[in-house]
């Protein structure tokens, strides 16, 4: 009876900014506005009510495992596309003590919140709680066993993954590169298919959206090794290419900062196979940012990684230098 008054007063058609506009509440300043929802000192205490049915050791476990079923979780998952804060906040808790308490759930938790990705990504396009779904998944993903099991990587390939096409991206691009991380981490081989589909979807035109998807690719190359990356340094080169012959100086600038990251040179500069795939790839645009941009400092850098690369393959590199000779004479 508890269990269903709990339900009775969460699961609830949640409000929605817009009608709230449209009826009196506000002009166009309030979307950046922080919404309180005006429930929310009863719905707080049904949530610490259903915090204390979890937690509580007085209550029979099994009981409580029948009692919290799949269908009583997809409502509560649904409820992270709340407008309030602190409502998201709440259920981040409840979620994560669920998980923890009832071991048989957790498939059906992870269920759950798939199926809210797959809504905002093939339905709404829209939900207010992307990054707090995030965070429970990187709790999840860390306690992944290796090998990673099937229906993991069927999540990151049809959940995670699509993330990155979305134009909210700037919204949760953090959590999202914290899990795609931990996936790498966990099995290496997964890069591939992440660092392939970061530049299919690559964000051109949009600076800020490119400065961090160079930021994530950075933060993936940290756990792995030169052989994992062999699959993609073809694709990766010509679109760093691309990133330096940019006419936007922060993404030239961006992208030059790659070259002193110590996880970037271990696996493209210091290893002679993959250097020698690189380095072809992107002299010429290093070339030309050196000689034609007006931006000294950005001459400078590209000076700067043209050495770099003379430094790993001085042979490769000369012979380079004399066919940008030739053709550029």
């Amino acid at each position: 009876d508890t269990l269903n008054m709990i339900g009775v007063n969460l699961f609830r058609t949640l409000p929605d900014l817009s009608s709230l506009v449209h009826s009196g509440g506000g002009g166009d300043d309030d979307d950046n506005e922080v919404f309180s929802d005006p429930e929310w000192p009863h719905i707080s205490l049904v949530y610490e009510l259903l915090i204390h049915l979890v937690l509580s050791s007085q209550i029979d476990n099994n009981l409580r495992k029948r009692l919290i079923d799949d269908t009583f979780l997809r409502h509560l998952i649904a409820l992270f596309n709340s407008m309030d804060q602190r409502e998201r906040e709440c259920l981040k808790t409840v979620t994560h003590r669920i998980y923890g308490k009832l071991t048989n759930r957790r498939a059906a938790i992870r269920r759950a919140i798939n199926y809210s990705f797959y809504q905002f990504l093939y339905e709404t396009h829209s939900h207010r709680g992307v990054s707090e779904l995030l965070e429970i998944l990187a709790s999840i993903i860390n306690g992944f066993t290796v090998p990673i099991r099937p229906e993991h990587k069927v999540t990151l390939e049809r959940s995670l993954i699509p993330l990155h096409k979305m134009c909210q991206y700037e919204d949760y691009n953090v959590h999202l590169s914290y899990c795609m991380t931990l996936y790498v981490t966990k099995d290496p081989t997964l890069s591939q298919p992440i660092v392939l589909a970061l530049l299919r979807y690559w964000p051109t035109g949009n600076t800020g959206k490119e400065i961090l998807f160079l930021n994530e690719l950075e933060d993936l190359f940290e756990p792995l090794e030169p052989i994992h990356v062999r699959g993609y340094v073809k694709p990766l080169g010509r679109r760093l290419a691309r990133c330096i012959a940019s006419s936007c100086s922060q993404i030239v600038e961006r992208v030059m900062y790659l070259w002193n990251s110590s996880a970037f040179n271990l696996l493209f500069v210091r290893d002679k196979q993959n250097v020698t795939v690189l380095a072809p790839l992107v002299y010429n645009a290093l070339r030309r940012c050196s000689e034609d941009v007006s931006n000294a400092s950005l001459r400078q850098m590209a000076i700067h990684v043209i050495g770099i690369l003379m430094d790993s393959n001085t042979e490769l590199v000369e012979q380079l230098a004399e066919d940008y000779s030739v053709a550029n004479p």
